[in-house]
């Protein structure tokens, strides 16, 4: 699969759903404005289409079934020989100047799955860079719509066995699981590395040898080095020429770099994000690098997988609840940071051995720095998990992207964990049935078939709709406007009902089509899934929204024993503190402490709760138990320094899934 890229003045296209209307004017194919998303009561009475009856709903026919060291910038007087029809404009973060045109293009290049495994599929079309003399600052070489970044093709919704190939090489017997931050990354052979060998150079950390690919893809290669603890990841810059560098892996560098290094400032967030160590590039041996941690742990989809493997017990279907929950309230986080992902999916979450998440491809971000221009955001998205004609025409508009797009995404990652496949199958008879009515999806088709003409590389990844439906499998992006248009023909007096009735009818035969796909033990994600993926228009708030959706909330008499008893909600009260979180703790929130008989809270869960204000709640350390947990209670600053292993407070704990806030202040021996 391969991503959509975006660069400034694309080429727009008209309305589509809930996409504003106020486009440029330059379009690719001026039409009018596609209707907005009508805000969508539920209306009683048994309706029955495709063999299934349901009241006041449709079924459609499925049988059930990561110290930074800022880089240096580059080098001066670095011309640009821009691809032919390049408009002139600002590339000014990257400190380049503009030179002559070129008019060397290698075309649309696709190139198929061959040999099970997935292949590039890119448009090939090339800004170079060539050094020379530095012309004035009045003239900049900018992105147009020709200007397509390649990228790395993502694993396809309808290859499972290929699914296998972002997994990072094995790195030896007896060596633990190992998840870099490209995880979407080919497996590398052991001996593979065309800059195996080299050294660079990462401030604090002094000489650095790369040792051996771990994984690779044909721009990017993450390096095993000898530095422990640390991985490096190489952007290959050459493009056939020894005077220039290759646009696309440039400015995907560029991008990552620039993202992490706005991370290092922001306390909350860097903590979800590999670890740092710096970056810089070489023009004369046409490479660029980031050093960063090396993460030991498995991307969620691979995580989830193993789960699935051991069968959903009570345990395991906790332990999924806590570790999706966990996700998107980081992913939450972000947003409230006004950082939206943009390209998140199961293999981008890397889950450590500690139970501690990681939030890797850095590089799609669309961060603070980019909200004063959104045109210039470089958009890269994976189709099967993105809404990327709503996403294309939004930023084509000047509106920056929302906390919507990765709602969505997180919708798709959950039916995606939960069923091996980001696409929904449809029944061959209901979607013959689409099929013979063609004003179903011939607009929607007429849309995508624009962004086709900005991105010719994603004819593969988005299809048709059209295509879906011979092939019996549907795009989530694609799924509710193709399900509104069925349900608005199939249902009597459609246009008669108001739009709370319309989106209710909606919304419960997309919840119902999507249960019957999940597997038994896993059917209650089928409301978060509808919820998170339906139109933009009826769907949910924020990522907070849909992580208590997931909740499993603790039984009635263990909350009643928790505010009754926990010292972590009394100390909160004379610290004028908010307790309010102790009411929607789920069962893995609280653990009953065999030695004081009452319920004890996880300290990552009230750590979370309580964000900025964690480091100002002193603990002192009470007892472990005979499994390894440790129980701690609320102090107050004075008794936390008369500690003898020194102050400890909340923040601390933020990762230890073995630390419980108890219910009474029991004094460790010794302490």
């Amino acid at each position: 699969m391969s991503r959509a890229w975006l660069g400034r003045r694309s080429g727009c296209w008209a309305g589509c759903g809930d996409a504003p209307r106020r486009l440029r004017a330059a379009a690719l194919h001026p039409r009018p404005p596609g209707p907005c998303e009508a805000r969508t009561k539920r209306t009683p009475g048994p309706v029955q289409f495709g063999g299934f009856w349901g009241h006041g709903q449709l079924a459609l026919g499925w049988p059930a079934g990561r110290q930074a060291a800022s880089s240096q910038p580059p080098t001066p007087g670095v011309r640009v020989a821009a691809p032919e029809g390049a408009p002139v404009s600002s590339l000014g973060r990257a400190g380049l100047r503009p030179g002559r045109r070129r008019r060397r293009h290698s075309g649309a290049l696709s190139v198929a799955r061959r040999q099970g495994r997935h292949a590039r599929s890119i448009l090939a079309t090339r800004a170079r860079f060539r050094p020379g003399p530095q012309p004035s600052q009045a003239a900049r070489v900018g992105l147009s719509w020709r200007h397509v970044h390649p990228r790395t093709a993502i694993l396809g919704p309808q290859c499972r066995a290929a699914r296998g190939l972002a997994r990072p090489a094995d790195p030896g017997p007896g060596a633990k699981p190992t998840a870099g931050a490209a995880s979407f990354m080919n497996v590398a052979d052991p001996d593979s590395g065309k800059h195996a060998g080299l050294v660079v150079r990462v401030a604090g950390l002094g000489p650095v040898r790369l040792l051996r690919a771990l994984a690779q893809n044909p721009e990017t290669t993450l390096y095993l080095t000898d530095q422990d603890g640390v991985v490096v990841k190489v952007f290959d810059l050459s493009c056939g020429r020894p005077d220039e560098v290759g646009y696309g892996p440039y400015m995907n560098y560029r991008s990552e770099l620039a993202t992490f290094e706005e991370l290092q400032t922001v306390e909350p967030l860097r903590l979800f994000v590999p670890t740092f160590f710096g970056g810089d590039l070489d023009y004369e041996r046409q490479y660029a690098y980031i050093a960063m941690e090396r993460l030991r742990g498995h991307n969620l989809r691979h995580w989830g997988e193993a789960l699935a493997a051991g069968g959903y017990d009570a345990a395991a279907l906790d332990e999924l609840r806590r570790a999706l929950q966990e996700v998107l309230a980081i992913v939450d986080l972000f947003h409230r940071h006004g950082l939206v992902l943009m390209d998140f999916k199961p293999d981008n979450v890397i889950r450590l051995e500690d139970g501690a998440v990681r939030l890797v491809d850095l590089g799609a971000f669309f961060t603070p720095r980019h909200r004063h221009a959104p045109g210039e955001f470089l958009y890269a998205a994976t189709p099967d998990h993105a809404e990327v004609v709503i996403d294309v025409s939004n930023l084509q508009a000047g509106v920056p992207p929302a906390p919507a797009s990765d709602i969505f995404s997180a919708g798709v990652a959950l039916f995606e964990m939960a069923t091996g496949a980001s696409r929904l199958d449809i029944h061959p008879a209901t979607a013959e049935e689409m099929l013979a009515t063609p004003a179903m999806y011939r607009f929607r088709d007429s849309q995508i078939a624009d962004v086709w003409k900005a991105f010719p590389h994603l004819k593969e990844a988005l299809p048709l709709v059209q295509t879906q439906l011979r092939e019996r499998r549907l795009l989530f992006a694609e799924f509710w406007h193709l399900l509104k248009a069925y349900v608005a023909a199939r249902v009597p007096d459609w246009e008669h009902l108001d739009a709370e009735q319309q989106g209710q009818i909606l919304l419960s035969t997309g919840t119902t089509f999507i249960q019957e796909q999940l597997p038994a033990p896993l059917t209650w994600l089928a409301g978060p899934i509808a919820r998170a993926t339906v139109l933009r228009s009826l769907r949910i708030g924020s990522l907070g929204e849909l992580a208590r959706l997931l909740g499993n909330p603790a039984p009635e008499h263990v909350r009643a024993d928790v505010l009754a008893h926990n010292c972590l909600l009394r100390h909160l009260e004379t610290l004028g503190l908010p307790a309010e979180f102790a009411d929607r703790l789920n069962v893995w929130d609280v653990r009953l402490d065999r030695r004081t008989g009452h319920w004890a809270i996880a300290a990552p869960a009230a750590c979370w709760e309580l964000a900025d204000n964690a480091p100002f709640v002193y603990l002192r350390r009470s007892h472990t138990d005979d499994q390894g947990h440790t129980y701690w209670h609320a102090v107050d600053e004075f008794e936390a320094d008369l500690t003898p292993a020194g102050r400890a407070n909340l923040a601390q704990l933020r990762h230890d899934h073995r630390a419980w806030l108890g219910a009474a202040a029991v004094r460790a021996a010794g302490s």
